[in-house]
């Protein structure tokens, strides 16, 4: 299912949403249609990415921020990104 969380991270912001199994990146947006929001400083962000989900302040649906960390954490070494 489609997912929608904003990430607030010291003063940068982005929105990641994920639709028909696509993960995109907004930079420098947020939406209020956001599923939840994700806040904390960036040592935060790193201890959240290794599996301390408690690491970030979560407001909304926590699960769909959780949902997202098995597609970020699969990927390859040499796997290509793409910037819109």
């Amino acid at each position: 299912s489609d997912v929608v969380v904003n990430f607030i991270i010291g003063n940068e912001k982005a929105c990641v949403v994920r639709k028909s199994g696509v993960m995109l990146t907004y930079k420098n947006e947020t939406r209020a249609d956001a599923d939840a929001t994700a806040t904390g400083d960036k040592a935060s962000l790193v201890s959240f990415f290794s599996g301390n989900y408690s690491a970030l302040n979560i407001t909304g649906n926590r699960d769909a921020v959780i949902s997202l960390m098995p597609k970020s954490l699969d990927l390859p070494g040499n796997f290509g990104v793409i910037e819109p």
